[in-house]
């Protein structure tokens, strides 16, 4: 299964083939940009188009109804937040138009265009200048967290977040909660609900998407995966 990555912007482009390879090192990742060299040659198994993200016929080369995902982020040549966003509506919509089960992933500037996105149902949203100013606000209000968000957000080292299928024995998320920690991991959430810890007697839901903190050696044997 190839992953479509529509990266615009060099660096940001760098850094997510890197921390997607380190993940999935057989993954086949396909860079679409308007530079005219492939910008990562080294890896044989990332592969570049140069043309317009938003033309059928570009996502059609790239092999978009083959992808597992894309990633469209913000053009950053354009100084224009609200531009750049439209630009990036612009590539999301064709990708939702011609793949719509593709999951897609988006860099927004401006908060206030979320919900813009939400109408073509795009799944997940970064907000760039968002997240960096946050980290780190609460990095100098608080030494160390900076830290634990650097080593979550990187899948090279240490414990990372992991989405785990519900066991049919889990009735409650203090089910949940006790047996993942018997084997070394941490419930944390269920979809963006970061207060289960809070509801340990209520009933885990149908459709729910449980997260945990915890090393790889310890997801891959609690979620029956080989390489244990």
């Amino acid at each position: 299964m190839i992953t479509l990555s529509s990266l615009i912007g060099a660096k940001k482009a760098q850094y997510a083939v890197e921390e997607i390879l380190a993940r999935l090192p057989d993954a086949h990742i396909v860079i679409i940009d308007e530079i005219d060299r492939h910008p990562m040659q080294r890896h044989s198994n990332v592969h570049f188009i140069c043309g317009d993200a938003s033309a059928e016929e570009t996502l059609e080369e790239a092999g978009l109804l083959r992808a597992r995902a894309a990633i469209v982020f913000a053009d950053a040549r354009i100084e224009e937040a609200a531009l750049a966003d439209g630009k990036t509506l612009l590539i999301a919509s064709s990708l939702e138009r011609i793949a719509p089960d593709i999951h897609t992933t988006v860099e927004i500037i401006l908060e206030k265009n979320v919900h813009n996105f939400r109408y073509i149902n795009v799944n997940e949203f970064v907000l760039s200048y968002d997240a960096i100013s946050r980290l780190a606000a609460r990095a100098a209000m608080k030494e160390g967290n900076a830290d634990i968000f650097n080593q979550l957000l990187s899948r090279r080292h240490g414990d990372d977040i992991y989405e785990v299928p519900v066991r049919p024995e889990w009735r409650t998320y203090g089910d949940a909660f006790n047996d993942l920690l018997e084997r070394g991991a941490t419930l944390i959430a269920d979809r963006g609900d970061l207060g289960i810890n809070r509801k340990r007697s209520e009933p885990i839901p149908a459709g729910a998407k449980l997260y945990i903190v915890a090393d790889e050696t310890t997801y891959r044997a609690i979620a029956g995966k080989p390489g244990v």
